[in-house]
């Protein structure tokens, strides 16, 4: 008695383990460079001379978060407080970051007294091919005096086209409150993208009582317009563009899973033939 190992099969088998591994990979194109960054939070207060500051800055290019505030308080003069908080990631082809800073104050007499609080965002880019963009977000501040405060709120967002000296889009939360988007292309160049939230308040008459604040967040998509010129690769002593080579490799993948069944069939055959003869 004869046991039948077709030999056809464990070489389509072989085969297509052959085959699947020279699948093409795609290589990033057209990503930005990142060449600059300075994001960081800072936060200070004063009460009658007497201060307390934080300052968290990003030590590299890797995703940023930081949050923090800082407070000081008197039973006879009141209190001053400070915060601020950044959430950043920088990726070739999406950057985002949600910053927030406040202050608030509540003095009962008229001593020496601050607070400020502020959430700085920047990194510099640098594009190598034409590149279709979309920047949205939201940009929007808050004030509430209560008493005699002097209070100032900062939230904008803005894109900056480093060559050419120029603004490309700007959202500042003095001009308008909320949502913002801008879309468009992007020649190759260097740019910069920047967002700033403050909240801060002082006053200069006792009693002293209020609070502001800002807030930002963006997201600027980046999306390379076309891709790169295939290279040529060499196969079977031809050089034949890489698209060529991924089409036939694919078809090969594509009908791969019968060889097994068809190479088997012969295997079978030849076997049955022998045993005859």
């Amino acid at each position: 008695m004869y046991r039948i190992i077709p030999l056809g099969f464990l070489i389509g088998v072989l085969l297509v383990g052959t085959i699947a591994p020279f699948a093409p990979i795609q290589n990033a194109y057209g990503d930005a460079d990142f060449t600059f960054q300075d994001r960081r939070i800072a936060a200070e207060v004063d009460l009658n001379n007497v201060f307390s500051a934080i300052l968290i800055p990003a030590p590299d290019f890797n995703p940023f978060f930081a949050s923090d505030s800082v407070a000081l308080g008197d039973p006879l003069i009141g209190n001053v407080f400070a915060d601020a908080a950044q959430d950043s990631t920088l990726n070739p082809n999406l950057i985002t970051a949600t910053g927030s800073a406040s202050a608030d104050i509540d003095i009962s007499q008229l001593f020496s007294h601050n607070a400020v609080g502020n959430s700085f965002f920047e990194v510099e880019f640098e594009l190598t091919t034409p590149t279709n963009y979309l920047l949205d977000g939201t940009v929007f501040t808050t004030e509430n005096m209560i008493e005699n405060a002097i209070l100032d709120s900062i939230a904008t967002v803005h894109l900056f086209d480093i060559d050419g000296s120029a603004d490309i889009f700007s959202a500042d939360a003095d001009v308008l409150q909320g949502a913002f988007s801008d879309s468009g292309l992007l020649p190759p160049g260097n740019y910069r993208l920047t967002a700033v939230a403050e909240g801060s308040a002082f006053g200069n008459d006792d009693p002293i009582e209020g609070m502001s604040s800002g807030v930002y967040q963006l997201s600027l998509e980046l999306t390379p317009v076309s891709s790169p010129p295939p290279p040529t690769t060499p196969v079977g002593g031809d050089f034949m563009p890489i698209e060529t080579t991924s089409l036939i490799l694919a078809g090969a993948q594509t009908f791969s899973w019968m060889i097994p069944l068809i190479l088997s069939g012969i295997g079978i055959g030849l076997f049955v033939v022998s045993r005859k003869s």
